[in-house]
Order: structure tokens, then C-alpha cells, then sequence
């Protein structure tokens, strides 16, 4: 339920406090396990309610109430780590023509790397594109490849428009009809994080996105 919001940039500590909770810090030879500390719990609440509110759904006060929690002072616990850093802007290393195969029927044929994951590697990329082949091939929907390529490898129309993602329209299209054959094929994994359609922006938002029939960009 909360994984789509694991690498979102609500808060650095979200990801520390989540997979710390249910998934505990232990040693070899011990059976202790160490959890996340109050301070921790209670910065990734603060960062991260207002974008899990955004998403449809809230901080989950019954798994993660901050006070069960150790304080940072009494020790044994995972403390915060600093959040005040802003990151670095993205930098478009360069478009060029998409040479993945899945994506050549496409009209927008120039892609942009690194992705919106700062993936750059076209060997990473494409052996992740290659896990979603049998999805591909059950036809689930005909926008499929449009999305997992402009996921994988955004659209560089022009030079004022350096990286275009999906609509997040068309996302949900492709998700309301694949995401079953995903399970059924996947043996009950859920719809992947990648592939959330919060992350992309909508067609009717400022932002440029772009939709399976694009000659030029939304």
C-alpha cells in the first residue's frame, strides 16, 4: 500500500521508518531486532502526510505510531538521517533515437536518459523493460509499450521540451487493464511501484506529458 511512495521525495526518513518497521534491523547471533527511533517515525510523518493524503490514502497510524517508539537517547534504535539537503537537479545527459524494441512502433521516437529513476545504463534498462515481456505479450492494452517505454526512456520532443513522461490518464488506462494479468502472471505480485499512476502528471496539469497518439506534445 505504501511502496509507490518509497522513493517519492516527501521525506528522506520514510523509507528508513517503513522498511525498519516491517522489515526490523538485526544482527547475526542475535535475536534482537533494532527499529526505527521516535524522531525518526515523527520526521517522515511530518515530511510525508500531506503527499500520502495527495495519494488517496494516510499515514498509517496503527503500524507506524510514532510514540511505541524508542527515543533517539534512549539508543538502539535507527536514528534520522539529515533531510535538509535539496538534490541535485536533474541533468539530461542526451535524446537521441530509442533504440529499445519495445519501442519501436511509437511516434515519438526520441527518448532523453537519464529516466525520471536516474537510470542511464541502456543494459539496466533494458534487462528491467525485459521483465515486463509477458505482460507485453498477453495484449493487455495497446498503450502498454507506450507507457513502460516513457517510463523507462521519457520522450525528448524538442529541445525546450528535454524530458516528457506519460499522461498519467494513459497510465491509468494501461493499469485498469493490466494490472490483473500482472498478478496472474507475476504469481500475485502487485502493480509495480514504477508504474504507480500518481507519479505522472495529468493532462490537464502545466506540466507536458504526453498521450500514445502524440505527434507532438501535450
Amino acid at each position: 500500500r505504501y511502496w509507490p511512495f518509497m522513493d517519492s521525495d516527501c521525506h528522506k526518513n520514510f523509507r528508513l521508518t517503513v522498511c525498519g518497521t516491517f522489515l526490523p534491523k538485526c544482527s547475526t547471533g542475535s535475536t534482537a531486532t533494532v527499529l526505527p527511533c521516535r524522531e525518526t517515525c515523527f520526521s517522515a510523518k511530518r515530511g510525508c502526510s500531506q503527499k500520502l493524503k495527495q495519494g488517496g490514502t494516510k499515514w498509517p497510524n496503527r503500524q507506524l505510531k510514532c510514540n511505541r517508539f524508542r527515543r533517539k537517547r534512549q539508543g538502539s534504535c535507527l536514528k534520522a538521517v539529515p533531510n535538509h539537503m535539496a538534490p541535485a537537479p536533474l541533468r539530461y545527459a542526451y535524446c537521441e533515437q530509442n533504440t529499445f524494441s519495445a519501442c519501436a512502433n511509437l511516434s515519438l521516437q526520441i527518448r532523453t536518459l537519464p529516466n525520471m529513476f536516474l537510470q542511464s545504463d541502456e543494459r539496466i534498462i533494458q534487462l528491467e523493460m525485459n521483465q515486463y515481456e509477458a505482460l507485453l505479450q498477453s495484449r493487455c492494452h495497446d498503450n502498454l509499450a507506450f507507457l513502460l517505454c516513457g517510463v523507462f526512456a521519457p520522450f525528448c520532443p524538442n529541445d525546450q521540451q528535454p524530458f516528457v513522461l506519460p499522461c498519467r490518464e494513459t497510465c491509468e488506462e494501461v493499469e485498469m487493464a493490466c494490472a490483473e494479468e500482472f498478478q496472474r502472471l507475476y504469481r500475485g505480485l502487485p502493480w509495480p511501484a514504477k508504474l504507480q499512476c500518481h507519479r505522472y502528471p495529468s493532462g490537464s496539469s502545466q506540466q507536458a506529458c504526453a498521450t500514445p497518439n502524440d505527434a507532438a506534445i501535450a
